[in-house]
């Protein structure tokens, strides 16, 4: 079941960064859309052989816990970078320069 929602949130995401590309009009040329098909592909296959043999090896609990120190460390990534872009955005002046006391 797990398996089955990995691919098919990564299908989604595909899918929106197909849209994303195509409403302001970039052209992906066929062969690069087969190269970028199978390098995603190969990644996929890789992590859910990954994941299914190191769930095998460690304790189910040890992987919950490690899942949810990678989820919350990019959480906090993305969160901490917000705010820095957002303060460093208001600390441009007029000409579009940063303004450092």
């Amino acid at each position: 079941m797990e398996t089955l929602l990995l691919v098919l949130a990564l299908s989604l995401d595909a899918f929106v960064a197909s849209i994303a590309y195509g409403t302001n009009g970039i052209k992906i040329p066929f062969k690069s859309i087969i190269i970028i098909d199978l390098i995603c592909a190969f990644f996929l296959m890789v992590s859910l052989l990954l994941g299914n043999l190191i769930g095998e090896i460690l304790p189910n609990k040890f992987n919950i816990i490690i899942s949810f120190l990678i989820l919350i460390s990019i959480g906090i990534y993305y969160l901490f970078e917000s705010f820095v872009k957002s303060y460093l955005k208001g600390r441009k002046g007029k000409n579009g320069k940063l303004k450092l006391k």
